[in-house]
């Protein structure tokens, strides 16, 4: 038996009737058709109709105080939240799996806040920078003839993302970005870690209180770029990047990043102990806990048959020291440098487990420890 497709009815107002759609004359209304908010469902109602798939095209979208998080997301036509321009990039289902690649750039010198959770599962998302009023966008133009990258320069006017706080049965986290596959970039930009909650004991902090995360199962990879990340507060517990115990051997690049504890460079002989001690919250292992001790928030072992095992981080880590680029201006230097022997690399990491030997285990790096 021979099958009838026709095409979908719409509704013609000037019949007053119900009718099949005439290609090419006739638009249906995207936002007409009810969608279901069942978990999973991707299905996205994008300008030029409905969208099944997980992958939008590669462009770059800008993010303004001033925009509309309607808009298109161009440069004239900008989003105006980080939270909102994530959810267009996302989808509209909050479970929605980023697979996309896209730049997300962010108007220089203005503050963003983040309170939503950001699963990246595949492609590439790069939260960068636009309009600085010396050096442009992120991929403007190499400044000097030392042809150095905006996104490094020292006195670049660095858009600002803060996260929020929040809990997770009663433990305390930020939001961030949760690294299943892909590749998670931050390029020029200045994340303000928040201060403590008002209980900032260590075993309230839960294994989301860093601002990129390598989760149970988790690999990719992370690229810090000529940013800035600042412990404002050495009370609490919140770093940059957490590696689970189960995760995926994961990479983390970085080039040209100052990591500050109070708008400090804590290479810094003007450092105090509270400084000191609040840098190893910078990058994080978690331990494993066994059978009933499996625990969502502690950052070392409370139990005794706790392991201290935890997720192996592939380290590139690359040291810059500041140059001049042109007259007057220089580049951002990397701190920490691993040539300090009193302010190096390894005394901003939590978790470091060292052989008999004293090489670290659970880093694989060509670097000395």
């Amino acid at each position: 038996m021979a099958t009838t497709n026709q095409n979908p009815d719409v509704y013609d107002a000037s019949q007053k009737a119900h009718r099949p759609m005439v290609p090419g004359s006739d638009v249906l209304n995207p936002a007409l058709v009810p969608m279901s908010a069942r978990a999973g469902n991707v299905l996205q109602d994008l300008a030029d109709g409905l969208y099944l798939g997980d992958q939008l095209d590669l462009a770059v979208y800008y993010v303004n105080s001033a925009g509309d998080d309607t808009a298109a997301g161009t440069k004239a036509a900008p989003w105006k939240t980080l939270d909102g321009a994530l959810a267009n990039l996302v989808g509209k289902n909050p479970n929605a799996r980023y697979k996309s690649t896209a730049v997300l750039a962010l108007q220089s010198g203005q503050a963003f806040t983040l309170t939503t959770d950001v699963n990246i599962y595949g492609g590439s998302l790069n939260i960068a920078f636009y309009g600085d009023a010396q050096y442009g966008d992120f991929n403007s133009a190499a400044v000097g003839t030392a042809g150095a990258d905006p996104a490094v320069m020292s006195d670049l006017v660095r858009p600002t993302i803060t996260p929020a706080i929040g809990q997770v049965n009663a433990q305390w986290k930020i939001a961030g970005f949760n690294v299943f596959g892909g590749n998670m970039q931050l390029t020029g930009v200045s994340v303000q870690l928040p201060a403590a909650p008002v209980t900032p004991s260590i075993s309230l902090y839960s294994t989301f209180a860093d601002f990129v995360r390598f989760p149970n199962g988790g690999g990719g990879s992370c690229d810090l770029y000529g940013s800035i990340f600042n412990i404002t507060d050495t009370a609490a517990f919140w770093g940059v990047v957490g590696v689970l115990a189960r995760a995926r051997v994961s990479t983390l690049t970085q080039f040209a990043c100052q990591f500050q504890v109070n708008a400090t460079l804590i290479n810094s002989t003007a450092a105090t102990p509270a400084q000191l001690t609040a840098r190893n919250n910078f990058i994080k292992f978690y331990a494993d806990f066994a059978g009933n001790n499996q625990s969502l928030g502690t950052l070392s072992p409370t139990a005794q048959n706790s392991s201290g095992g935890s997720g192996l981080l592939n380290l590139m880590w690359s040291d810059t020291e500041a140059l001049v680029v042109s007259t007057g201006k220089t580049n951002q230097a990397t701190f920490p440098l691993l040539t300090n022997v009193s302010y190096g690399l390894r005394n901003y990491f939590t978790g470091l487990v060292r052989g008999q030997q004293q090489q670290p285990m659970n880093v694989i790096t060509p670097r000395l420890f």
